[in-house]
């Protein structure tokens, strides 16, 4: 199975790809197969809209609304991340067991070359509660700035 993980900062963006294979006899490994910075645009957006470049809980909460019913810049991408992961499983992930807060964080690469998180990901990959589903409601204030207004 292939995991991804993503955050933002103000300053960066980035995810990570890893793939996690179970073996015949019940043991698990997970190795780093890809990754991606990005330098944060110059012009302001909101944080929200950021991270929609790394999916954080909001931007699942989008993810999980039909893009028609978004302002312009959300629903473009959203609708373009719904084509590419139909049947994918959005899931965050707490700071602390995402890899990705190594990229928005910033870390020197003689730490980077030791850090275990950063080339298997997460250790307890088989524990479901690891994983957290969004807690956004519909009255979410930035959940709610994103959609069109309705007459």
């Amino acid at each position: 199975m292939h995991l991804g993980y993503a955050d933002a900062s103000e300053s960066v963006y980035g995810a990570l790809v890893y793939m996690h294979c179970v073996k015949e006899d019940g043991s698990t490994t997970t190795k780093l197969i890809s990754n991606k910075s990005r330098v944060a645009p110059i012009k302001v957006i909101s944080f929200p809209r950021l991270e929609l470049s790394a999916y954080s809980t909001i931007a699942i909460a989008w993810i999980n609304t039909p893009a028609n019913q978004l302002n312009t810049f959300v629903g473009n991408r959203v609708s373009k991340i719904q084509t590419l992961t139909e049947n994918f499983e959005w899931k965050h992930t707490p700071s602390a067991q995402n890899p990705a807060d190594i990229i928005s964080r910033g870390v020197n690469t003689e730490e980077l070359s030791s850090l275990t998180l950063w080339w298997n990901g997460p250790q307890h990959l088989d524990i479901p509660e690891q994983f957290i589903d969004p807690l956004i409601t519909s009255s979410d204030e930035l959940n709610m700035s994103e959609l069109k207004k309705t007459i």
